[in-house]
C-alpha cells in the first residue's frame, strides 16, 4: 500500500459468556524507506465491543519483521465481553511515499469455559 488506510473488519462474535478469553492470531508487518522520509506507519489490532475499542497489538517500522509473528493477548476483565464483539485489523500510509505491507492470519479466539453448556 502507497498512501491511505485498509482496515478490516471480522463478523459479529458472540463473546458474552467467555472467561478468561485469549484471542491469538499472527502478524506479518513491513514499513521501508520508499521515497519519502523516515518510515512511520503501522499495523493495528484492535478488539471491539460495540461501545468500545482496545488496542490488542500493533507492529510499526521497530517492530516490524519479514517474517510472521504469533501474539496471545489475555483479556482483562476490565473490558465488557458481549455479542458486538469484532476484531478490527488496519494499516496505514498516511505519509505517501513509504512502502507499507502488512498481513493478518490464524485467529483464534480461546476461552476457560468453551466445553461448557451455555442454556
Amino acid at each position: 500500500m502507497d498512501g491511505g488506510r485498509t482496515r478490516i473488519i471480522s463478523p459479529l462474535m458472540d463473546m458474552t459468556y467467555y472467561q478468561n478469553p485469549i484471542i491469538s492470531f499472527d502478524t506479518w508487518f513491513q514499513n521501508t524507506g520508499g521515497q519519502a522520509s523516515t518510515p512511520n506507519d503501522s499495523l493495528l489490532i484492535m478488539l471491539s465491543n460495540g461501545l468500545d475499542t482496545i488496542l490488542l497489538d500493533y507492529r510499526t517500522t521497530n517492530s516490524g519483521s519479514e517474517e510472521w509473528v504469533s501474539s496471545e493477548v489475555y483479556l482483562d476483565e476490565t473490558f465488557e465481553l458481549n455479542n458486538q464483539m469484532q476484531i478490527i485489523v488496519e494499516t496505514m500510509d498516511m505519509n505517501p511515499g513509504h512502502l507499507v505491507e502488512g498481513g493478518f492470519d490464524r485467529l483464534m479466539v480461546n476461552s476457560d469455559n468453551l466445553g461448557n453448556n451455555m442454556i
